[in-house]
Formats: C-alpha cells, structure tokens, sequence
C-alpha cells in the first residue's frame, strides 16, 4: 500500500491513515512488515474456527439471557427486512443482505444486556463481515441463511426458546462450515 497515494485520495494527513493501518494490524485484517510494505491479511481456516468458536458460545449465551426481553415488534421489523433483502438478493444486490444479517444477531446481543458480550461481539463484528464478504458467492446461501434468521425469530415469536436455540445453534456452525469450505475453494482457485 502507497500510503501517501491512499491520503490523497482519502484528503488526509499520513498521520492518522498510519494510525488507522495499525489498528487493523492490531485486528488482524491487515500485515505491516518494515521496509517491505502494508499487505492485506488473508484469513485462514484457522482465523474461521477461533472466531466462529467465540461466536457460537456467546450468542447462545446472548440469546438465553435476551429471550424474555426481545420485543416482538423487533422481529416482526426484521422479518419485513429480512424479505425486501431476498427480493434484493435475486438481483445479485447483497448489501442490504449484510447488513440485515448483523441487525438479525446484534438482536439478542444487545437485548442481553451484558456489557461484557456486547463489548466481545463487537470486537468480532469486523471479522464475522470480513469473512462473510470474502465467501458469500452464490444467491442460494444468502437466501437459506435469510431463512434460518427467519425460523429463529419465528421461534422467538412463538416463544420457543429451545427451538430458538437448536436453530441459531445449527446457523452459526453451518455457517462456520460452510465459509471453511468456500474459503477452501478460493483459496485453490487463488492458488492455480
């Protein structure tokens, strides 16, 4: 990276670009190596299942502890939301699929109301993105991840929090497996 290419083109000093580059050198999304330059970091599969271990036990844990306090309105906003990004989705649009599928599990982190898992959880929110957005290829898996929010919040609703738990439980792990395989496959064709 030309750092003072990027400040131009960003209308800033270097000062505070290099400020920025260490602190997601620090978060692991980028690599700064004297004397040779500043590299975009790769994930591995390894990166996937520490943050993915992380993620499963504290959002089970969020959910337990937010089931009662989740507000009904809430999910039946999301729910809206959840179908405009399916309809977004079938014209290769994903953004709003992004930013729905945060909002779907920043629910029960929130609603947990412990400083502690909403502190972790956002610490992780960079990375759970980052490796969604470098895996996420195809329409069908946003589509069935938008339909597993879609069981949770509906067992939410029907206050069936063992439901609830089984089917968030079995997103997070099919989620970790599937980016695992999909980096995989990146990974090969990056490599041929």
């Amino acid at each position: 990276m030309n750092y003072e290419i990027i400040s131009s083109e960003l209308s800033i000093s270097t000062t505070p670009l290099r400020d920025a580059l260490k602190q997601l050198a620090g978060e692991g999304f980028v690599v700064i190596k004297p004397r040779s330059g500043t590299y975009v970091n790769k994930p591995n599969v390894q990166d996937i299942n520490d943050v993915y271990e992380v993620r499963h036990a504290l959002e089970l844990l969020a959910l337990e502890k937010a089931f009662d306090h989740i507000k009904k309105n809430d999910i039946k906003q999301i729910l809206k939301k959840i179908d405009k990004s399916n309809q977004l989705i079938l014209k290769d649009d994903y953004q709003e699929y992004f930013k729905v599928d945060r909002e779907t599990h920043s629910l029960w982190i929130k609603h947990s109301n412990n400083v502690h898992i909403i502190k972790i959880m956002n610490g992780l929110e960079g990375h759970i993105h980052w490796f969604s957005v470098l895996t996420t290829v195809n329409r069908s898996r946003a589509i069935e991840s938008n339909s597993e929010h879609e069981a949770i919040l509906q067992s939410i609703l029907e206050n069936n929090y063992e439901q609830a738990k089984q089917f968030l439980s079995e997103h997070i792990v099919g989620a970790q497996q599937i980016q695992i395989d999909e980096f995989g496959q990146i990974h090969k064709k990056n490599n041929s």
